[in-house]
C-alpha cells in the first residue's frame, strides 16, 4: 500500500508473523564451514589469553569465501588480512529471506552460532535482522538455523514502513 503525502510516498506493507524453509545441502555445508571456523578461531584467542600454546596446525592461513549465485570465482583471502565485519553467513541466508521480505535492506545487528555439531535441533546461527530503510523502528526479525538446515523466522516487527527523507 503506497500512501500520498506532499508530493512524497509512504509505503507500508504488513508480513506475516513467521516463515519456515529449509536451507539446501550447499548453504548448509557453507554455513557449518563458516561456523567451525569461527569457532576455531573463538577457542585460539581463548587460549592465547590464557596464556596456553595455540595448535597452529588447526589455524588456517588461507580462507575461502564462499558466495551465492552471481559470484562464480572464490576470493582468497590471507590471515593477515583484517576485516571489520565477517557477514558471509548473510550472504547465505539473504536469497531465502528476500523470498520473504523482499521490500527491505536487510541488515544483521547480532549474531550467534551455536557450539552444538550433532544435535539436529540445536542451533547453527542465530542472528537478528532489521532494516535499513527510514524511519528506524520498521521490520525486525530473528533468523534461527538449526543443524538439520531448518530455518524459522521470527518477526519482532513485521510492519515494513518506509518513507522518504525530508
Amino acid at each position: 500500500m503506497t500512501i500520498p503525502c506532499h508530493h512524497h510516498h509512504i509505503f507500508i506493507q504488513r508480513l506475516p508473523p513467521n516463515c519456515q524453509f529449509k536451507l539446501s545441502d550447499l548453504d548448509l555445508l557453507k554455513l557449518n564451514h563458516i561456523r567451525q571456523d569461527i569457532v576455531k578461531r573463538q577457542r585460539n584467542r581463548l587460549l592465547q589469553q590464557l596464556g596456553l600454546s595455540v595448535d597452529h596446525s588447526t589455524t588456517t592461513t588461507r580462507k575461502t569465501i564462499f558466495k551465492t549465485k552471481g559470484q562464480h570465482q572464490p576470493i582468497i583471502k590471507t590471515a593477515d588480512y583484517k576485516k571489520k565485519v565477517d557477514v558471509d553467513y548473510l550472504y547465505i541466508l539473504l536469497p531465502y529471506l528476500k523470498k520473504f521480505n523482499s521490500f527491505c535492506a536487510l541488515c544483521i545487528s547480532q549474531r550467534y552460532f551455536g557450539k552444538q555439531l550433532l544435535r539436529p535441533t540445536s542451533y547453527l546461527l542465530k542472528c537478528c535482522i532489521h532494516c535499513r530503510g527510514r524511519p528506524k523502528g520498521g521490520f525486525r526479525c530473528s533468523v534461527f538455523v538449526f543443524n538439520s538446515g531448518q530455518v524459522y523466522v521470527q518477526t519482532l516487527n513485521n510492519k515494513v514502513l518506509h518513507q522518504p527523507q525530508n
